[in-house]
Formats: C-alpha cells, structure tokens, sequence
C-alpha cells in the first residue's frame, strides 16, 4: 500500500497532499524530516501521513450559476481588483 504526506497549508489553511505516494517507510522518512524543520521556517503545518488514495471529500455535482450570479460576481471582483489597485 502506498501512502502520502499531508499537511496544513500556512496561507490557505486547509490540508494538502506534500508528496507523491511512496511507501510507509519513505513516507515516514519525510514527515520526520518536515517535523524537525523549525517551525517558523516551514511552508506547511502539522504534517501527517495518510494512505494513498487520501483526497478531500467534494461534492461531485456543482449546480450551473445563473446568469445574472455570474454578473454579480464578475462586478464583486472588479470592483475588489479597483480597491487593490488604489
């Protein structure tokens, strides 16, 4: 069985997947190696090993957006981008 590192993204705070599979023992090889990284200096947070077919649960059907959503948000991220800008 293959598993995969995974860790708390720092900017978007949510689980990721930090390798590729490998297996256990390489796995286990590379969480120690980010947990010995000072924490201040690392990309992601606490690091965890999890089996290979490790992947969020999303929904597998988004409803289509509506015409005049899609307009909404387009004039929302404009309107954001001026405010940056200024």
């Amino acid at each position: 069985m293959k598993y995969v590192v995974t860790a708390v993204n720092r900017l978007s705070g949510e689980r990721e997947t930090v390798t590729s599979p490998k297996d256990k023992e390489t796995a286990v090889r590379l969480c120690g190696q980010l947990k010995l990284m000072k924490a201040s200096k690392r990309v992601w947070l606490r690091p965890r090993i999890m089996p290979c077919p490790w992947q969020e649960e999303r929904l597998l059907f988004t409803p289509p957006i509506a015409e005049n959503e899609r307009i909404l948000l387009t004039r929302r991220s404009v309107v954001a981008l001026r405010q940056v800008t200024k």
